[in-house]
């Protein structure tokens, strides 16, 4: 179900601009979380448990993406 909703984010959502977004979202939840996921709106919207992921805290205090 997860990557799934990922090729729905893919199809219906963005066309080819959802990989570098993606991967973008990638490199702002390392900078917030210290992984690749947590604050990763595109694993968030297609459920991080699902994908195996557990959801860590931002790095910083007070800070909400």
């Amino acid at each position: 179900d997860h990557e799934l909703r990922h090729a729905w984010q893919y199809v219906w959502v963005l066309g080819l601009p959802y990989f570098p977004l993606y991967w973008l979202a990638c490199g702002l939840s390392w900078a917030l979380t210290g992984d690749h996921y947590s604050a990763n709106p595109f694993e968030r919207g297609a459920g991080l448990s699902e994908g195996g992921y557990l959801e860590k805290p931002l790095r910083w205090r007070g800070f909400r993406p």
